[in-house]
């Protein structure tokens, strides 16, 4: 087993920060990605925390100090609920009544004007 590198935390909480992923980190420092996950979970999550507010404030000010549309649709779905409303109008009628199958194969023989298929007879058993 080789010698502890000398990694401090809060380079990995910068790295991670501005987006960097376990490997990138990994191999700026010269280490395994195991070695980062293990030694920096918490510094990892702190650099990723922070790159999420950052992201969300610099959303923010798009859409409330610059007055972004798309932005401020999508701030109120993520953080207020909002939702796109989807009204749909249909003038279909659903007919829920059954009919027996003869009436309906007697009413499509009328339609096309053909007759209806007579039944065949059962074979005598003297």
């Amino acid at each position: 087993m080789g010698a502890k590198l000398d990694i401090d935390p809060d380079q990995v909480t910068k790295l991670a920060s501005i987006g960097g992923t376990d490997g990138e980190i990994a191999s700026f420092f010269g280490c395994s990605e195991g070695t980062v996950r293990g030694r920096f979970k918490d510094a990892l999550k702190k650099g990723r925390d922070l790159m999420k507010i950052s992201i969300k404030r610099k959303q923010f000010d798009v859409g409330v100090n610059k007055g972004n549309t798309v932005m401020l649709i999508w701030l109120g779905k993520q953080h207020l609920g909002q939702r796109d409303k989807h009204d749909v109008v249909s003038d279909t009628t659903v007919r829920h009544e059954h009919e027996p199958l003869s009436e309906t194969a007697a009413w499509v023989g009328k339609m096309l004007g053909t007759t209806k298929p007579s039944k065949a007879k059962k074979p005598s058993t003297h």
